[in-house]
């Protein structure tokens, strides 16, 4: 048996500090998936925050701006199609927080 991978999708507008917590908890995870965010073109700080994690990257943090609001459905499958080579795709929205036990069940 081998785990599956994993990619976890969030697209973000206008979230404020959310999106920011859900990074800082998704950092201090054990075991990374894939981590695929989508600003949806925000006007808020949240934006200031994603544009602060593509200047200094993390490995398996990737980084989409959009200049346009292409909505949730629209962002999750331009995601869904950068995530491709995952097995699994998770959705997650901005104001999610990440734990150990998250994304445990899925491998049992």
């Amino acid at each position: 048996y081998t785990k599956m991978s994993l990619a976890v999708l969030v697209v973000n507008y206008n979230s404020g500090t959310a999106i920011k917590d859900l990074i800082e908890s998704y950092l201090k995870l054990n075991s990374k998936p894939d981590l695929y965010i989508l600003d949806n073109s925000s006007t808020d700080e949240s934006r200031n925050t994603i544009e602060y994690y593509l200047r200094n990257p993390h490995p398996s943090i990737f980084i989409t701006l959009s200049d346009k609001n292409l909505g949730f459905s629209g962002g999750v499958n331009y995601l869904a199609n950068l995530s491709k080579n995952s097995e699994l795709l998770c959705i997650f929205n901005p104001d999610c927080i990440f734990s150990e036990e998250t994304f445990s069940s899925i491998h049992e």
